[in-house]
């Protein structure tokens, strides 16, 4: 029975109650776990599951916080997350928001590089028969950076003196910046077009 002064508190008036303590409480916290329900959004959001013998965690991991991570994240795979506690008002669910993502026992850019590696096998890029013997000294040079950098006279300069090459492509790329990695790659791609 409900006493007559007894305050009442609407569903979300709760919620965010227990939100607020939570995030307040667990503001940065480490959590290792096993990675399972592994889903990568469209949207670039990831989210996921932290799971040990007694429990299981569901994680948040936003795209402004996931791109810098350098691997891939798998089912099956023992991270350590770094994040916040937190809850999901609409559906009043418990929560990780992760902030950073570690794989445990291997260095991040260690296993992006295996698993690069077992990607680019599976593709048979490694296959002897692919191989091309390299020339003695090369023809012509591309070069793919800033025009305006002083490390090109730099290079043009050892290129002419101790290689004696002097047939070069330049590919004026920005080597700065947001705009960077997609002019370098263009660049490359022009390259390798040419070059066929």
């Amino acid at each position: 029975m409900i006493e007559q002064n007894q305050v009442i508190y609407s569903v979300s008036e709760v919620l965010q109650t227990a939100r607020l303590l939570l995030e307040a409480k667990f503001s940065r916290v480490l959590v290792q776990g096993e990675i399972t329900d592994f889903k990568h959004h469209s949207s670039g959001h990831m989210y996921f599951s932290l799971k040990d013998e007694k429990g299981v965690l569901r994680c948040a991991f936003f795209k402004g916080q996931n791109m810098g991570v350098a691997f891939k994240p798998e089912n099956g795979m023992k991270v350590v997350a770094g994040g916040t506690l937190s809850l999901y008002q609409a559906y009043g669910q418990f929560q990780m928001i992760v902030q950073s993502l570690e794989p445990q026992g291997v260095g991040s850019l260690q296993l992006a590089f295996e698993q690069l590696k077992k990607k680019l096998g599976e593709e048979g890029l490694f296959d002897p028969a692919r191989k091309r013997p390299l020339p003695k000294y090369p023809r012509r040079v591309a070069v793919v950076t800033s025009a305006q950098g002083a490390a090109l006279q730099d290079f043009l300069k050892i290129l002419a003196t101790r290689v004696g090459i002097e047939d070069f492509d330049l590919f004026d790329v920005k080597v700065q910046g947001k705009e960077a990695p997609e002019e370098i790659i263009r660049a490359l791609d022009e390259i390798s077009e040419q070059a066929e």
